[in-house]
């Protein structure tokens, strides 16, 4: 029997993207012919999403499977998006999958790019203390959702939907929420998948930041990983991943409809 390809490192970025997306379906995760969706149950239209399965072909085979990812979120009735890794996407196609995406109406929402590190480089400073516990319970939870909401600038009453149900957090994806005096200050989530690790929903309170919390909880997050660490840095955080040891080895687009 022959042995298991390697996976190459923008895969391993995109493969633990969709696990990560696939937390959030609690009301679905379907597989389309070469498209994964995932329904989380909301209107929230990043958190209904569709995701390449597989390397495109041509441009005609992605006007096929977007076709499908549409048909489907159309019977549901919900805003939804299509998270675009470059992994996915042959360059000599990549124009004509944005120009499909903008004549059907996407918009591009974020674009990000996705890093990779074998393990992360020592810190440079002197962290700062701060009570980091789990996620696991109403508290916590709510605790994660007040950071989220904060550091995104988001509706709270949006984001409870996802992260103050239980639902997310029965899925693989692990929170952190880390406390000052009792006052939640900033998060940070792992997902196991792809062969790795990858960080997400890093955020600290606006009024906290640049106080080195989001590196405290990377590093908390990450403590007993036995795998490459993967993420999609924000403009904000590329910095501080450059600094830990992380790469970019892809890009992440994301096209919300709706």
């Amino acid at each position: 029997m022959a042995a298991p390809a390697l996976l190459t490192l923008d895969t391993r970025v995109d493969l633990n993207l969709r696990a990560a997306m696939a937390c959030f379906g609690n009301s679905g995760v379907t597989s389309l012919p070469g498209v994964q969706t995932a329904y989380s149950g909301t209107r929230a239209n990043v958190f209904n999403s569709a995701m390449l399965t597989s390397r495109l072909r041509s441009t005609g085979d992605w006007a096929e499977r977007l076709a499908a990812a549409r048909r489907h979120f159309a019977i549901l009735r919900v805003p939804w998006s299509f998270w675009l890794s470059s992994a996915m996407v042959p360059a000599h196609i990549a124009e004509d999958v944005r120009h499909i995406l903008q004549r059907e109406g996407f918009r591009l929402s974020s674009e990000a790019p996705g890093m990779v590190a074998e393990s992360l480089l020592p810190p440079r400073r002197r962290l700062p203390a701060l009570e980091i516990v789990p996620v696991d319970s109403a508290a916590t939870r709510c605790g994660f959702c007040h950071v989220m909401a904060a550091a995104f600038r988001s509706s709270y009453a949006m984001l409870s939907e996802v992260y103050v149900k239980p639902g997310l957090w029965d899925s693989g994806f692990v929170g952190y929420v880390g406390s000052l005096d009792g006052r939640a200050v900033a998060t940070a989530a792992v997902v196991s998948g792809g062969e790795s690790l990858g960080i997400y929903a890093v955020a600290t309170l606006p009024d906290e930041q640049r106080k080195g919390y989001a590196e405290a909880m990377v590093r908390h997050a990450v403590a007993r990983a036995a795998h490459p660490l993967v993420l999609q840095a924000t403009p904000m955080g590329l910095p501080l991943y450059e600094r830990m040891g992380f790469r970019r080895v892809t890009g992440v687009a994301v096209y919300t409809l709706g």
